[in-house]
């Protein structure tokens, strides 16, 4: 059985790249709903239920994702330079 150890560098550093664009992405998208959300005149049952969902799990998800994508990347950069240390190619 064969393992590869080691990594395209080059997808690495793409892949680093797309964790931060996409954490950017979803911070972004967070900052549009509350604005939104806060700046529409809307009451009821229903506008409360938006409210306290939105604020108690949904922009919670969305700020564990934001988290999650950046630890990646950190993940994904220190890897990639170790790999290229390692094998003495350019970071």
């Amino acid at each position: 059985m064969s393992i590869m150890v080691g990594a395209n560098l080059e997808q690495m550093a793409g892949l680093e790249n797309q964790f931060a664009n996409e954490s950017v992405a979803v911070n972004d998208l967070i900052a549009r709903i509350n604005g939104v959300v806060g700046n529409t005149t809307w009451v009821g049952l229903y506008a409360d239920e938006f409210r306290g969902k939105w604020e108690g799990e949904f922009k919670t998800a969305l700020n564990n994702l934001v988290a999650a994508l950046e630890e990646a990347r950190t993940v994904v950069g220190t890897n990639r330079q170790n790999i290229a240390a390692a094998t003495g190619q350019g970071a």
